[in-house]
């Protein structure tokens, strides 16, 4: 009779495995037409590190770090040289895979955004064994994988080639933990297998350094035992080794390989918490109710208040309800706890409490949304395991299950549409401006694309659309100027351009966009003044050193 029941087992889970395949591709299917989008461009299309084999080593290496202020793609023709990965942290898992994908598909899309849906899927099957693990109902778990490979809010993770390292550190994370709980379930040798995959998790992000806790918190509410020397002998057994490689990894990251972009900018206590009150209200949003989920991104020049503002004292009340709910819970409805806990714990190092560069984004959500995917079935379909703390009969027979179908279907409509924002940079940012009209960061994108595709007047509006939310912005007072002097106002191009040097003086673009107007103007020590000082500040300024060698021949 046991090995029957294992069969059925294995039957069972044979069958998620295919749904889960199955539904996952089908409301992917329309991304794998998708081009390359957003931060694509740096780590793959315009990034020759990943294009030969022989630069493999390199991920070992400090020059594998690149720079913000080289990572910048060129806007109009000229760009400096691209140093390293593309990878403003240390990355080098996540950067393997594109080594890879690019030995097989070249810059043809369609083969990364296969990559990122078949880790999605993969991603949404761990999922189903992990719930499985700590609910020990099939069932449930089938509907947990299964709002979380078509929950809309997972959109910007699959679709952004760039976010992939979000899609390896969810991967090694769930399989570290798995492998965890079923160590503690008396298969040691699993232990030894959950280490290297919390390596590799930490090594595609620095999310995965919440894993320990996550483990701790599972401990404290999966485990009866409360005698203190035994939990004592427990911590050391069985977290030392987690230690030792967290210990490795902090080195690693933060001192041989510490990014040069990554300085800590000291910030009032009240923006701190403007940015995590308003990101933390953005994302239980996004996750409660994902109707128009695609893309938020916001930029470290859109800045939240930096003085006290009542979406701060809501934003502590709630924490401290909701640590109440957690409270009560870990008793009666230890699951539902957990739950709690790992959507908080996993959510923290994406909270700005330390500034992020990009404050806000949608990728942000896809390893705290398990905790929400594996909650809701629960509280829906077992109510009963809230006791008497939250509800325990307010369901009919069956509604809960009736209630995550039709979830379900609409994550499944929701996420195909939302596929479709991301078909090219244009769709992302028209996208981006219907839900944040003032946008900033939209509007100075959406400029450089008409300027691209020739539309000046389109482009110039964009442009001062983008400096009315930030009249200081050194680089669009330079792109107003590119496409003032391709309009032939030559007043108001070098009126801009003289005001972005004036903004950033080390900004070396306006610099050269004055040499190339005085060049065509026959001032040719003009340009030659402008093109040295552009030189001088970006010597892998590619284009300027061109044309500064070309002047000084005509001069011989």
């Amino acid at each position: 009779m046991p090995k029957l029941s294992v069969n059925l087992r294995k039957s069972s889970d044979g069958f998620v495995i295919l749904l889960v395949f199955v539904v996952t591709l089908l409301v992917y299917a329309n991304s794998l037409g998708n081009s390359f989008v957003l931060d694509d461009e740096s780590v793959i299309t315009k990034n020759d590190f990943i294009k030969s084999w022989n630069n493999f080593p390199a991920i070992f290496k400090k020059s594998y770090l690149t720079d913000e202020a080289d990572c910048s793609e060129d806007r109009y023709g000229y760009m400096a040289k691209l140093k390293g990965s593309g990878e403003l942290s240390y990355r080098p898992v996540v950067t393997s895979t594109y080594f890879l994908d690019y030995s097989i598909w070249k810059l043809e899309p369609f083969g990364y955004h296969l990559t990122n849906l078949l880790l999605h899927i993969f991603n949404s099957i761990l999922l189903y064994f992990l719930a499985s693990l700590l609910l020990n109902n099939n069932k449930l778990a089938l509907f947990a994988s299964l709002l979380f490979a078509l929950h809309p809010a997972n959109s910007e993770a699959v679709n952004c080639i760039g976010s992939r390292e979000d899609l390896l550190a969810f991967l090694f994370f769930l399989s570290a933990f798995i492998f965890y709980i079923k160590s503690g379930l008396g298969k040691k040798a699993y232990y030894f297998l959950s280490l290297p995959l919390f390596f590799l998790g930490l090594f595609s992000k620095e999310t995965s350094m919440m894993l320990p806790i996550v483990l701790i918190c599972y401990d404290y509410l999966f485990t009866s035992d409360s005698n203190p020397k035994r939990l004592a002998a427990r911590a050391v057994n069985r977290y030392m080794g987690y230690a030792v490689v967290l210990s490795f990894y902090i080195w690693v990251r933060f001192f041989v390989f510490a990014s040069p972009s990554a300085k800590y900018a000291a910030v009032n206590l009240w923006t701190t918490l403007n940015k995590m009150a308003g990101s933390f209200f953005l994302y239980v949003k996004d996750i409660v109710l994902p109707f128009d989920v695609n893309i938020y991104m916001t930029s470290k020049e859109e800045m939240f208040l930096n003085k006290f503002s009542p979406g701060i004292v809501f934003f502590i009340i709630s924490m401290a309800a909701i640590f109440f709910i957690f409270w009560k819970l870990r008793k009666p409805a230890k699951e539902l706890a957990f739950c709690i806990a790992w959507f908080f714990i996993t959510l923290f190092p994406v909270s700005n409490i330390y500034p992020l560069y990009q404050p806000v984004a949608g990728r942000y959500l896809y390893l705290p949304l398990a905790g929400f995917c594996i909650f809701l079935p629960v509280l829906l379909m077992k109510p009963e395991k809230c006791g008497n703390v939250l509800f325990s009969k307010c369901l009919a027979k069956g509604a809960g299950v009736k209630i995550i179908v039709i979830i379900l279907i609409g994550y499944f409509i929701f996420t195909s549409l939302g596929n479709m924002v991301w078909r090219d940079n244009f769709t992302v940012w028209q996208a981006m401006l219907k839900k944040k009209p003032n946008s900033y960061l939209a509007h100075k994108s959406l400029a450089i694309i008409h300027l691209k595709n020739g539309a000046l007047d389109e482009a110039v509006n964009e442009n001062k659309y983008a400096l009315s939310s930030y009249p200081d912005s050194p680089t669009v007072h330079n792109d107003l100027g590119v496409c003032y002097l391709r309009k032939g106002d030559t007043k108001g191009a070098i009126n801009e351009f003289k005001e972005a040097i004036r903004l950033s003086p080390l900004f070396p673009a306006p610099y050269y966009n004055l040499g190339l107007f005085y060049q065509s103007q026959y001032d040719l020590a003009g340009a030659e003044k402008m093109f040295q000082k552009a030189a001088e500040i970006n010597p892998d300024f590619r284009d300027v050193r061109r044309r500064l060698d070309k002047l000084r021949r005509e001069k011989r």
